[in-house]
């Protein structure tokens, strides 16, 4: 019975330095898990740095181009105001011209002219 229980307690100890031996191998793997994703978080977290950077390039260089769309939108306008006012001044002096022609017709019928 000894020789049984012996071999028990061998099989037992041979067991248990197996569970320490898998439970080592365990935590080495876990730590070179957990070193690699803390370089794959790193970089990560610097590529997001570079992304937040780029939009905020990219948010001054659109600003840059609005406010230069916006200038040229406002030269747009002042020249069409000018062109309008151009037309009014024409269209000002053709109602002029015939207002002065009647006026003409009107002093002939009464052979003023």
């Amino acid at each position: 019975m000894r020789g049984l229980l012996g071999s028990i307690l061998e099989k037992q100890n041979e067991t248990i330095q197996e569970i320490r031996g898998t439970k080592e191998f365990l935590a080495e793997k876990m730590d070179r898990m957990n070193e690699n994703l803390g370089e794959k978080m790193d970089r990560m977290l610097d590529k997001q740095d570079e992304t937040i950077k780029g939009i905020g390039d990219t948010k001054i260089f659109l600003g840059e181009k609005m406010d230069g769309t916006l200038d040229k939108q406002d030269e747009t306008i002042l020249e069409i105001k000018d062109m309008n006012r151009d037309l009014k001044d024409k269209s000002d002096i053709e109602g002029l011209k015939g207002d002065v022609a009647e006026i003409k017709n009107a002093l002939r019928a009464k052979g003023i002219i």
